[in-house]
């Protein structure tokens, strides 16, 4: 449970790393921080298929009895399959760069300077508690027909969300208890991810180890040492 957020469509649970939710096929939420981007180069053509498309010395007119113009016929045949060929390697050096994949989809892996978030002072309290501290911030999207599924899916949790400094807090909560689940911390960069944890780290107030909670952080796939953000479970 610690590492899938709700569906604001339908309520469904799904994993931080998706994004399309598995049961209504709506995008979700955080589905700009695990875009992943893959690369399909174009293949230059063989020589062989390209010679096979040109017209044969038999078909060109006034060359079939000669050979004078058989060889021109093959020589003009092989120019044709080089600059082909050419062109398409070309057209492969053209396609454009990824936009996901360059130096500016994270920022530095430096910490921030103060954090953002208290959330170890936010451990054990309950969703009302967590809102006298950080400020009222009603549920987006809970709707009659997402409280309708969430008894059919047998899934109640649904989340609350805070925006500071640059970083956006998901406090994760039971909707029959207000009893918090787990808290999800994401950097807003324009990507979604975040180079290296010790941002993510500093941002919440966190430590590597603790006896009061575990760190979970969200790989970003396609991207190595970036993360979508950090799950903080209360253990």
């Amino acid at each position: 449970m610690s590492t899938m957020g709700r569906c604001t469509k339908c309520g469904n649970a799904n994993e931080y790393s998706k994004v399309i939710c598995d049961f209504c096929g709506a995008r979700l939420p955080w589905a700009d921080g695990v875009k992943e981007s893959v690369k399909q180069p174009l293949k230059a053509a063989p020589v062989a298929n390209i010679a096979k498309q040109a017209p044969s010395p038999q078909n060109v007119k006034g060359c079939q009895k000669t050979m004078g113009c058989g060889c021109l016929s093959i020589i003009a045949l092989f120019a044709f399959a080089l600059f082909a060929t050419r062109g398409i390697d070309d057209k492969t050096a053209m396609v454009a760069p990824d936009p996901y994949v360059s130096s500016t989809t994270s920022v530095p892996s430096n910490p921030v300077s103060a954090p953002i978030y208290d959330i170890p002072s936010l451990i054990g309290l309950d969703l009302n508690g967590v809102q006298r501290v950080l400020g009222s911030s009603p549920p987006k999207g809970l709707t009659e027909e997402i409280k309708h599924n969430m008894i059919y899916s047998q899934h109640y949790d649904w989340d609350c969300e805070w925006d500071k400094g640059g970083f956006t807090l998901d406090v994760n909560y039971d909707t029959r208890t207000n009893q918090v689940i787990d808290f999800f911390l994401t950097e807003d960069t324009g990507s979604g991810l975040t180079n290296g944890t010790s941002r993510l780290i500093s941002a919440g107030n966190l430590a590597n180890t603790s006896s009061h909670y575990k760190l979970e952080f969200v790989a970003a796939t396609g991207h190595p040492d970036e993360y979508t953000g950090v799950v903080v479970k209360p253990n």
